[in-house]
């Protein structure tokens, strides 16, 4: 049971969520991404998107879990921002340099200066996705669950 002060938006929950969960994801996932490779190796590519969407996902999760407030402060938008960041950087790829936006955007290269759009645009903006679902999927769960 939720009182009225936990349905309540809170600009400062939604600010710091907005910037937090897409640059959190950008520290963690990579981290993530680099020390699961090193472990297991593997495919580079799987395992990076694999890690920043289970970190993104556990970022909801917990954030939810542990700010009530964090779903009604705009916790399932916060895709938004980093998504549209993504798709004007992907537009203006595109207009100037067609045959290299996909690879730019979606394929990591972590020994060229190529890969860096992705890793600073594109796995913080899929993170982003994976939190406002980590955030959906908690508070769902009833309150002595999470």
């Amino acid at each position: 049971m939720t009182t009225n002060d936990e349905a309540c938006f809170s600009w400062t929950i939604f600010l710091l969520q907005s910037v937090m969960a897409p640059f959190g994801a950008l520290i963690f996932g990579l981290v993530a991404g680099e020390a699961v490779h090193a472990i297991l190796g593997g495919r580079r590519q799987f395992t990076i998107w694999l890690c920043y969407a289970v970190v993104g996902f556990v970022q909801g999760f917990f954030t939810q879990s542990v700010i009530p407030r964090a779903k009604p402060s705009g916790g399932c938008f916060v895709w938004v921002t980093p998504m549209v960041i993504l798709l004007v950087a992907l537009y203006n790829e595109i207009q100037h340099f067609p045959s290299k936006a996909f690879t730019t955007f979606f394929i990591w290269n972590p020994y060229a200066l190529d890969g860096l759009p992705s890793v600073v645009i594109t796995f913080p903006a899929f993170a982003s996705l994976a939190y406002s679902f980590g955030i959906g999927v908690a508070s769902r769960l009833p309150p002595d669950k999470c």
